[in-house]
């Protein structure tokens, strides 16, 4: 008799590839599962376990590009369970909370029919006239936000809250489908998933967010008149060398960290090989100068304004990371991040050098990595709210 693993991973790949019935059959194979794996675990009711196994279902579909190929399948699934779980115990006692509009599958008329449409008009029939409105659209017609938002009168940002709200009304009445329902609209919805394409999108939004930095810093700054001369000097280019070596270690690292059983060790290590290079240059430098020339070196002419310039640069590079950790299924938000502010402020560091006349290693060795630092712990407060899933 096959294991678990050796029926779901040719499953998981054939629904990766955009086959509905190998998705369908993958589902229906982890459900029973997951039941099995909560129902040990709660001590209050079907209902509870029900609705977990809805949510773990649920999360599996949307995040199923963060699983590697290479890598086990019921492992990936059962991470995955274990944190709505969690996240199901932290919430326990509080008013129940239903994902914004991003996280919840569109309906669809062929899947929900019978008696599945009969009590979703039921409880259509409840709700306000524009909200109703708003998750027929929405929900069943398939509009965006902004073409329902324009046909209700209102602005996308209302349309998103109105809709939330009346979801969350919704689900206090009762549940829309059962988990067969479920399963067969995400099994529709099994659309083909190129392998990497999470490493890709985070790629691309680390280059978007770098060009952004640039160009913020050559319309407020601008560019060092002689940037042609020092691009090949060796104080530039280790400069950049360093920047450009945390950007990318720690943008692997983000990946790695919203994919969960991803193994993080590399990333890590070069991070650390990349700042125990910098001491090393730190020290070095700091050897061969005497007395004032060693704060010299440390202040150069523009420690006050260099990290704030940093941190400033770093808000523009931000969102363009977080559109990306946003796909991910970080198991720490407030970790993911601060490493999305850390990528980030590299990115910043890095734009940011094409402007800074400052020359030495010490120099950058400090105000650099404060300012990559700050963007970073400024990515932990906002990762922690909104890179939970």
């Amino acid at each position: 008799m096959k294991t678990l693993e050796a029926r779901l991973k040719p499953l998981m790949i054939a629904g990766l590839d955009g086959e509905v019935r190998a998705w369908r059959e993958f589902l229906m194979l982890l459900r029973p599962a997951l039941h099995a794996y909560f129902n040990r675990r709660q001590f209050h009711g079907d209902a509870d376990v029900e609705d977990l196994v809805q949510d773990a279902l649920l999360a599996i579909h949307t995040k199923r590009e963060t699983w590697r190929r290479a890598d086990p399948v019921t492992p990936w699934c059962f991470t995955i369970a274990r944190y709505k779980l969690i996240d199901h115990l932290r919430k326990s006692g509080r008013a129940r909370l239903v994902p914004l509009v991003d996280d919840i599958p569109a309906l669809n008329d062929d899947v929900e029919a019978g008696a599945v449409r009969h009590d979703l008009d039921r409880l259509l029939d409840t709700a306000p006239t524009r909200q109703r409105a708003l998750i027929e659209d929405v929900r069943l017609a398939g509009f965006s936000l902004a073409e329902a938002g324009k046909r209700a009168g209102m602005t996308e940002g209302a349309a998103k809250v109105s809709l939330h709200r009346a979801m969350k009304a919704l689900m206090k009445r009762g549940p829309i489908v059962n988990t067969d329902d479920l399963i067969e609209a995400l099994a529709c919805d099994a659309r083909r998933v190129p392998p990497g394409r999470a490493g890709w999108r985070v790629v691309c939004c680390t280059g978007m967010a770098l060009v952004a930095a640039t160009a913020v810093v050559w319309l407020t700054l601008g560019l060092r008149p002689d940037l042609g001369v020092v691009v090949g000097d060796a104080s530039f280019l280790m400069r950049q060398a360093y920047t450009f070596s945390i950007a990318g270690f720690a943008a692997l690292l983000l990946l790695r960290l919203g994919q969960p059983g991803a193994p993080v060790r590399l990333p890590l290590v070069g991070l650390a090989v990349t700042v125990t290079v910098i001491l090393i240059a730190v020290v070095v430098e700091q050897s061969t100068l005497s007395g004032a020339g060693r704060v010299d070196a440390w202040l150069g002419q523009s420690w006050r304004s260099c990290t704030l310039r940093v941190v400033a640069i770093s808000l523009v590079a931000t969102p363009f990371i977080f559109v990306a950790a946003q796909r991910l299924a970080p198991l720490r938000p407030t970790l993911a991040g601060f490493v999305a502010g850390l990528v980030a402020g590299a990115v910043a560091a890095s734009a940011y050098g094409l402007f800074c006349p400052e020359a030495t290693v010490s120099f950058m060795a400090g105000w650099y990595s404060l300012g990559m630092l700050v963007a970073g712990a400024i990515g932990a407060g906002v990762g922690r709210f909104l890179l939970r899933w």
